[in-house]
């Protein structure tokens, strides 16, 4: 259903204008940081940022701010997963220990699960 109803190239072209928009404006932000050259700029966050307002865009078929998806804000929801995805998780090195979840990265995963889930209701809510 994934591919079918966004990812087809109908789909992504009907979003084109929108990218050049977004890809306009994130170089428009480089360009200032860079005229203000003692401004530090986190690129990677500002890449992963624009890729996120663009999903979001696409999927919800609107922009959001971003705590209107999540009090946390779906940025930094996105962020935390990616974190627990890639940390390395004592649990998988030595089995006996998984089910204490020492470093706590079960509970985080359930809490991250649970926005996500939220966060899609409301996408099917607003679709339906």
């Amino acid at each position: 259903m994934c591919t079918l109803e966004l990812l087809s190239n109908h789909k992504i072209n009907s979003f084109k204008s929108m990218r050049k928009e977004e890809v306009a404006l994130f170089i428009e932000s480089i360009q200032e940081a860079a005229n203000n050259g003692h401004v530090a700029f986190d690129l990677s966050d500002r890449v992963s940022s624009v890729s996120v307002d663009m999903s979001c865009q696409m999927v919800l078929g609107k922009k959001y701010r971003d705590e209107e998806l999540d009090e946390r804000g779906f940025k930094s929801l996105i962020k935390e997963g990616m974190q627990l995805a890639a940390a390395p998780n004592l649990g998988d090195y030595i089995p006996c220990i998984a089910p204490l979840d020492l470093q706590g990265f079960t509970k985080r995963m359930k809490a991250v699960n649970k926005a996500f889930d939220n966060f899609f209701e409301k996408i099917i809510d607003e679709h339906l």
